[in-house]
């Protein structure tokens, strides 16, 4: 990675998730990087998005929920009320390993995602199955700031080569592993796992 390069981050309807984007998106930038924010408003922006219709970059944040019991990661979207051409409602709008394939389309490079419960083999083996080259995310429940953490972390070592005074470079894997250990407690930077492909689907740290 090095400065310069683009970073997508999406987020929905929910103010939660509003104050996690810009706050990664300042940082990011900061770093140098080249950041879009992408607004999930309605359904039809999530599914475009989901779709590859946003610019493409080699790294794409969601911040998004999770509910790791239901195996759903969930946006708060808005829809056209049936028979209306004005009314409009919130809805979640429910991304699932099952519906992955469906969804996700013209995908590359490494997805990240802060929606709680995720970081699970099910959800990596369909984000990699569809053509990311690497799936990041929290294996239980983390709070805004731990997620805001691990992913400015995260940015922080991948440039490490090109912005410290002290220069390494580090793999993703490596530096998931140096973000994760910022807060070495089970909710918190340390959640996040890091799954690649391989030959047998897909590995975690």
């Amino acid at each position: 990675m090095n400065i310069y390069d683009r970073v997508v981050i999406a987020y929905d309807k929910n103010l939660e998730n509003f104050h996690m984007a810009t706050a990664i998106r300042g940082m990011l930038e900061c770093y140098g990087l080249n950041v879009s924010l992408v607004w999930l408003n309605e359904k039809h922006n999530a599914i475009d998005f989901l779709a590859g219709h946003a610019p493409k970059a080699d790294y794409t944040i969601l911040c998004a929920h999770g509910i790791g019991h239901e195996n759903r990661i969930w946006f708060t979207v808005i829809e056209k009320m049936t028979g209306t051409d004005y009314c409009y409602e919130e809805v979640e709008f429910n991304l699932t390993p099952d519906n992955i394939v469906e969804y996700v389309k013209n995908a590359g490079g490494t997805f990240i995602t802060t929606a709680c419960d995720s970081g699970r083999q099910v959800f990596a083996k369909a984000f990699l199955d569809v053509g990311y080259r690497a799936f990041i995310a929290p294996e239980v429940a983390v709070d805004l700031t731990s997620s805001v953490m691990f992913i400015c972390g995260f940015f922080c070592n991948m440039l490490a080569h090109a912005r410290d005074i002290h220069k390494a470079t580090y793999t993703e894997r490596e530096a998931v592993e140096r973000a994760a250990a910022i807060q070495p407690f089970p909710d918190g930077t340390a959640a996040f796992r890091y799954f690649g492909g391989d030959h047998n689907g897909c590995v975690a740290v």
